[in-house]
């Protein structure tokens, strides 16, 4: 019996700290690029020489990231830093599931140029996938590195926002041809169990739920934040690992098809993903073969790569 993953639901929660007038937005995310996460800002009167001025966001969550980018405002930083050099500092918590759990990565960036204000956070080396199920920004402060002493000026204002790119999950299916009595069929690439490294990837009927859901990412193709894999000729759902210059190249696919048009799913010279032609198609795992021996069962429709 197959499981199913329930999508988490998140709350869109806003809130005002104590500090003048400090806004906070925070929310969730789905597919598309330059999305908003969560954000602050601080527009702070005369106070008190000598007091260091912050602002604070709620958490914020974005689901099938691909990128994640934190930028202080840069209309602000050409006030606030002139030609002091002076700056903020930007702190977070990053928290991403990754293979069936979270990680947690602390980041920090200081800003003291207004050309030099964005972190943008490659999640493959951050979090270890280059596109987990769904990441939260927690706990994002943005302080000031001088006191209004300091500054000598009247009136501050400052912020930062997180925003992040993302997939759109889509299936892997071939068309196979119609049976003796007209009806046709389609075959997906589906993880088994719905789980994470370590499962088969097998052929199965599509049934358009969670475990037919896959994203195509700089030639990599990701689900539940872990890679298809070539394991010895067998495609397995794996931990998602760098090579030298992108992906492992176990985990690199050419994708020729489109969510449109099929075509084959390509590694090294000449190998294919490739499905069962006969006998017991549901549940028999996936294979790499030479491109061109197996007909049908090695094109396929597959989701649009998403850029990083």
């Amino acid at each position: 019996m197959r499981n199913f993953r329930t999508a988490a639901a998140a709350l869109v929660a806003t809130g005002i700290a104590a500090l003048g007038a400090v806004a906070a937005t925070g929310g969730v995310a789905n597919a598309a690029p330059n999305q908003s996460i969560t954000g602050c800002s601080t527009n702070v009167g005369v106070l008190t020489a000598g007091l260091f001025v912050n602002c604070s966001a709620p958490t914020g969550t974005i689901y099938n990231p691909t990128q994640i980018t934190v930028t202080v405002n840069k209309t602000a930083l050409t006030q606030l830093l002139g030609d002091l050099g002076i700056g903020v500092k930007v702190n977070y918590d990053l928290v991403c599931s990754v293979d069936g759990g979270n990680v947690t990565k602390p980041q920090e960036f200081t800003a003291t140029k207004p050309n030099e204000n964005v972190q943008v956070v490659n999640l493959q080396q951050t979090v270890g996938s280059p596109e987990p199920n769904q990441c939260q920004v927690q706990n994002l402060t943005v302080k000031s590195l001088a006191s209004l002493s300091v500054l000598k000026y009247p009136i501050l204002g400052f912020g930062a926002t997180a925003t992040g790119d993302n997939g759109i999950p889509g299936a892997i299916w071939a068309q196979y041809p119609a049976s003796p009595s007209g009806a046709g069929s389609t075959v997906c690439a589906d993880d088994t169990g719905n789980l994470n490294a370590g499962t088969k990837i097998q052929a199965y009927q599509c049934e358009q739920d969670l475990a037919d859901q896959w994203i195509q990412v700089s030639k990599q193709l990701v689900h539940n934040g872990d890679c298809m894999t070539n394991e010895g000729g067998w495609v397995r759902l794996e931990k998602c690992e760098p090579g030298q210059w992108s992906a492992a190249p176990n985990q690199t696919w050419n994708v020729m098809g489109t969510p449109w048009k099929a075509g084959e799913i390509t590694q090294g010279n000449g190998w294919c993903l490739s499905a069962p032609a006969s006998g017991m198609v549901d549940g028999s795992q996936l294979s790499v073969k030479p491109c061109g021996t197996s007909g049908y069962t090695q094109w396929w429709k597959a989701p649009g790569n998403t850029p990083v």
